[in-house]
């Protein structure tokens, strides 16, 4: 377990796990990703069986889960173009792509504020490559934005919104454009 976070009386718990969770006459199969509701005291598999690799992150925003890790797409092969970062819709219970198909690369750190959540990780642009956001980046209103001096020289391991501060932690030295 890499992660966990609650929504109502649902825990998420995400890591690094494939086997199912047993439960009398019930086995639930879901893959790095899976809800706990407090309430029955039930595990229960998310869409499409889970992810198809580790969740590393787990941020709340708006009442949806952001999920970021080193995953492509759901456990089940059904195509949703999840590149290392995806948002859950517990009221659906549907996965929703993010805006250029994800990131390309692994999503660590996912800290939400009034507006939106950042996203930090050894990526560098969009899934797509048509927005460069080197290792941290800014989603609100569906869309992302690059964060000021051309990102981060390397990536973030931890980042915690306080009020309109961020603050981000990692073997970073400077600014992507080095001030």
């Amino acid at each position: 377990v890499n992660t966990m976070d609650v929504i109502g009386n649902n825990l998420y718990v995400g890591g690094l796990f494939t086997k199912p969770r047993l439960q009398v006459n019930n086995p639930v199969f879901s893959s790095f990703i899976i809800r706990y509701e407090i309430g029955t005291n039930t595990w229960s598999a998310l869409p499409n069986q889970g992810l198809d690799g580790e969740v590393d992150t787990l941020e709340v925003f708006a009442g949806d889960l952001f999920v970021g890790g080193k995953f492509h797409d759901t456990s089940s092969g059904t195509p949703f173009v999840l590149e290392h970062i995806a948002r859950y819709d517990p009221d659906t219970d549907a996965w929703l792509s993010l805006p250029g198909g994800g990131v390309n690369g692994d999503v660590r750190t996912i800290a939400a504020t009034g507006l939106g959540v950042y996203v930090g990780g050894a990526f560098t642009s969009s899934a797509d490559y048509l927005q460069t956001l080197n290792r941290i980046a800014f989603f609100s209103a569906n869309s992302w934005s690059e964060l000021p001096e051309n990102g981060l020289n390397n990536l973030p391991y931890t980042l915690a919104a306080v009020g309109n501060d961020l603050y981000v932690g990692g073997p970073f030295t400077s600014t992507g454009d080095g001030t």
